[in-house]
């Protein structure tokens, strides 16, 4: 009767050990799952950006905000310089340091502000109805020429400047050279994006994990890319 009654138990625990097993196993799988379709729905948000008119229209190199960025100095130095002193960052549009009529670059600066002013409202709501923390667009020598919240990143260069060796930085790099290697048609760029690995957030929540997509507008050949913030 013991033998029995412990072959019974020890059966009846490999039972339960198998059950927890496939529980446990069912319960990861589903949860890959959420994450990668999580994911791929982030994905698919960035391709539908890149190719939307507020895209094409906002990054353009000769009326938009990436050549209004690279005339608000003398050159494209003095452009960064002014970028970074002119607004609170992390604020969106709260401007730290005016500049008067009869500064040299009043002109630059207000061409900046009013097709800023155009687009800026837009891209907060975009950020509202995704679960995307900011946009930058990025012009193709690595200077970020807009970032809806105006963070520390904002007006550096990610080829030379201090986030050159970040994740934004080295997602930039990436993306660059992921193009100039493919010598393909244009159409084969319509759906690249590439993420970064996990960093430290350099916003208000410095505690904050984020990773970052990024992905070329064909059209105007400039790059875009977008933050995403991931607790863990």
């Amino acid at each position: 009767m013991l033998v029995v009654g412990y072959f019974f138990l020890r059966s009846h625990s490999l039972d339960l050990t198998e059950q927890s097993t496939q529980y446990l196993i069912a319960t990861r799988n589903g949860a890959s799952q959420k994450v990668s379709t999580y994911f791929n729905n982030l994905d698919a948000e960035v391709v539908g950006f890149v190719h939307s008119e507020l895209a094409y229209s906002s990054g353009g190199r000769f009326y938009g905000l990436i050549d209004a960025f690279r005339r608000l100095g003398e050159n494209v130095e003095e452009s960064r310089e002014i970028g970074q002193k002119r607004y609170i960052p992390g604020s969106g549009d709260v401007i730290s340091q005016p500049t008067t009529r009869e500064s040299s670059n009043y002109v630059g600066v207000e061409r900046y502000r009013l097709i800023h002013a155009r687009y800026q409202n837009t891209f907060l709501d975009l950020l509202k109805r995704s679960d995307f923390d900011d946009i930058l667009l990025v012009d193709l020598d690595g200077n970020v020429a807009y970032s809806a919240l105006k963070n520390d990143y904002y007006a550096t260069n990610l080829d030379s400047g201090r986030y050159h060796n970040s994740e934004l930085g080295k997602l930039f790099e990436s993306l660059k050279s992921t193009m100039s290697n493919k010598q393909k048609d244009l159409l084969d760029y319509n759906d690249l994006v590439l993420m970064s690995d996990f960093s430290q957030n350099t916003g208000k929540d410095i505690n904050q994990k984020v990773v970052w997509f990024a992905a070329p507008i064909i059209q105007q050949a400039t790059c875009t890319a977008t933050p995403l913030p991931v607790c863990l």
